[in-house]
């Protein structure tokens, strides 16, 4: 692959160019807008790809231009970028040929999940045969499961209620064995629920308590951000350090800066603002730290099983 650096590195910008056309013209992102893709899109692909994280250069390339170029979109384009892909980055016939091959197994204690390999957490593993795997809900755990294995960037979940944001979050977190807390934000959210604050122990000695976030990047934990558009400026401008890639937070209180352990994951939820009471229109800046899934609606023949098993 070295000696053909100079071919792949013009396929890749072919790729690039043509999917930034298309997403000028046809393509439609999960909320019926154009999608945004950028330079960072791009060497988030590459950059995830140089790991080698699949064991195999050529199925990393293309889970790694999947996961970039794909989560962003609405189910019905993306047809076209898997065809650009092929096309560009793959080859058609060899993306056929790759698809069909498993992933192989590349870090000791990872757990298979949809076809892709999850890093297990320190708890025993809890099976949830409760959990209703339709294939629409599959298709959204393969979706997530790909995000996971192969990188650690934040993940946003967007779509309407009840579509399984984030019971979806914390099923794959009980048959990984991952310790996974939850924040549910609201206008009133304050922003000691995330860093600590001081507060008196059993003794009436003043000492300072970790907030869920502090704690959970402590513990190497996952953290799910529900309702994330309804979270104050403030809540948001504290999670920017978290977000970025050195995966820190700053507590003015102690003046500690608190850097993520290993297997420290954010997830975010949201419904689409402007259809529901009270959400914000999270900057672009802010959203381009996340990778983005959209959950469509569940049919309703999903629905009817869902209803008749669960009750």
């Amino acid at each position: 692959d070295l000696h053909s650096f100079p071919t792949r590195r013009s396929s890749d910008l072919q790729f690039y160019t043509e999917a930034r056309k298309a997403a000028a013209t046809t393509l439609v992102s999960g909320e019926g807008t154009r999608p945004t893709f950028s330079l960072r899109t791009l060497c988030r692909a590459l950059k995830i790809a140089s790991r080698n994280p699949c064991g195999s250069v050529r199925r990393s390339l293309l889970e790694a231009f999947s996961l970039a170029f794909l989560t962003e979109l609405d189910r019905s384009s993306h047809p076209v970028i898997v065809e650009l892909i092929g096309k560009h980055v793959i080859g058609v016939k060899e993306a056929v040929k790759l698809l069909k091959q498993p992933i192989l197994q590349q870090a000791p204690g990872s757990v298979e999940v949809e076809g892709f390999w999850v890093q297990g957490g320190d708890l025993e593993v809890q099976e949830q045969d409760s959990y209703i795997l339709t294939e629409q809900v599959r298709r959204n755990l393969a979706d997530l499961c790909r995000i996971v294995s192969l990188c650690d960037h934040p993940v946003l979940l967007q779509g309407d209620t009840s579509v399984g944001k984030t019971s979806l979050i914390t099923y794959l977190a009980h048959i990984t064995g991952n310790r996974c807390v939850r924040v549910n934000n609201h206008e009133h959210t304050d922003i000691q629920e995330y860093i600590g604050s001081y507060t008196s122990d059993t003794s009436g000695k003043l000492v300072f308590k970790l907030g869920v976030l502090a704690e959970a990047m402590v513990a190497g934990s996952w953290i799910i951000l529900d309702e994330l558009n309804l979270a104050p400026t403030d809540v948001l401008e504290a999670l920017n350090r978290v977000l970025d890639d050195n995966r820190e937070l700053f507590i003015p209180e102690t003046q500690e800066t608190i850097v993520a352990a290993p297997g420290f994951r954010v997830f975010g939820t949201q419904n689409p603002p402007g259809q529901y009471g009270g959400r914000k229109l999270l900057s672009r800046a802010f959203r381009n730290r996340f990778l983005e899934l959209h959950f469509d609606q569940l049919p309703p023949r999903s629905e009817e099983r869902r209803v008749g098993k669960e009750c």
